[in-house]
């Protein structure tokens, strides 16, 4: 067993564990990051196979902060392009525009679709504004908003399939989130008279680094690595051995099999909060891990 020891100790070398690695490195704080993957970024890494690179999913960029916008610019510099917005959602054999473009959707789906598309928004209006219906999931959400066909034409499965969880079980806020000002009216509105920027969900154009965004992410880690920190990759976490509500040493296996006892004063974790919580040294009660055990990521 090798034993290690740094002031700030970080569990992840995902976004979120980068961001926090090099905001202390910038403040002139010792950091150590452990990673159980070959590569920084998590699932924002960018992947090469056989010459050719994949993302973990759609990952562009695009931010009101003008913080966060500038420090993505100062570490990307010309590698930090600007390219236009080309989304689509292949449905009934036909490439549909997404998010949804009106007239596209309308003249693919064809007259009678569109009219039974219309007549649905219609009538979830009315009942909307009769019954007051509620806004508790995403399905609620979009129907409100879209009505019930073209929610399940469009938004249904390519939510379930993306998320792997019924869209009964996402919440509405997130879908307000998500899709900002966003409806079938709305979407009139900008058709009919041309109107730009008032639809977030509808930017033409975004950021995306030149070889993805784990090259972002990449970077990140080069400049905490710069100032004289250590990130260490491919080691698991095994387990956080606490007292006293107090984390005081990590345990991790190298993939040489080589355990490292990791000692620090202050402890970030970025993993999926059921994986540090089954962790946990001594264990958290059995109620807890029951329902640890059910949570997904």
């Amino acid at each position: 067993m090798s034993e290690k020891y740094c002031k700030n100790i970080i569990i992840g070398a995902g976004p979120a564990g980068l961001a926090a690695g090099y905001e202390l490195a910038k403040a002139g704080q010792p950091v150590l990051i452990i990673e159980a993957e070959s590569e920084v970024g998590g699932l924002c890494r960018t992947i090469d196979h056989n010459g050719y690179k994949f993302d973990f999913g759609g990952h562009r960029f695009f931010t009101k902060n003008q913080e966060v916008q500038k420090f993505w610019q100062d570490l990307l510099q010309e590698d930090f392009l600007e390219r236009p917005r080309l989304s689509r959602i292949y449905y009934c054999q036909k490439f549909f525009a997404y998010p949804i473009k009106l007239f596209d959707a309308l003249l693919k789906l064809g007259l009678k679709e569109s009219i039974l598309v219309g007549l649905s928004l219609i009538k979830t209006r009315i009942k909307r504004k009769i019954k007051k219906m509620p806004e508790i999931t995403f399905e609620d959400w979009i129907t409100n908003r879209f009505g019930e066909r073209l929610f399940n034409h469009f938004f249904k499965s390519y939510t379930e399939k993306l998320w792997g969880i019924s869209v009964k079980e996402l919440g509405a806020d997130w879908a307000a989130q998500r899709m900002k000002d966003l409806s079938l009216w709305q979407l009139l509105k900008t058709f009919i008279y041309k109107r730009e920027g008032q639809i977030k969900s509808l930017i033409e154009k975004f950021n995306y680094p030149k070889f993805g965004p784990g090259m972002f992410y990449e970077r990140v880690a080069e400049e905490i690595k710069k100032i004289g920190n250590e990130i260490i990759l491919e080691t698991k976490l095994i387990k956080i051995i606490h007292n006293n509500n107090k984390v005081e040493k990590i345990i991790a296996q190298k993939k040489n099999g080589e355990i490292l006892e990791i000692t620090g004063e202050n402890f970030i974790s970025s993993v999926p909060l059921n994986e540090m919580l089954k962790s946990l040294d001594p264990v958290i009660p059995e109620t807890l891990l029951n329902m640890v055990n059910k949570m997904r990521f």
